[in-house]
């Protein structure tokens, strides 16, 4: 049987490899989480700025769609557009 100051002397170096390893899980294990933190972030940041691509786009489109429409109606001439009939001596406020 080994003195009890060797078997102090070896549990005392057994517990700084277990503190060493509980160390090293700790930081391998914080390293993922910033890693994939990261990954997460830059995903959503891709994400924002399709959808910021995909609101442009429409809004491109819609103003295009606008711009042609009001080219058509520049082409129309005014004596083929009628005016609704309206009755001027009567008020909204005035029914039936």
């Amino acid at each position: 049987m080994a003195k009890l100051s060797e078997q102090l002397a070896d549990l005392s170096v057994r517990a700084k490899h277990a503190e060493d390893a509980v160390s090293a899980a700790q930081k391998e294990a914080h390293d993922k989480v910033m890693a994939r933190r990261e990954q997460a972030r830059a995903a959503a940041t891709a994400a924002a700025e399709k959808v910021e691509r995909n609101i442009k786009s429409a809004g491109d489109s819609v103003k295009s769609a606008g711009d042609a429409a009001a080219k058509e109606m520049d082409r129309v001439p005014d004596e083929n557009f009628q005016r609704p009939a309206i009755d001027k001596g009567r008020h909204c406020s005035e029914e039936a």
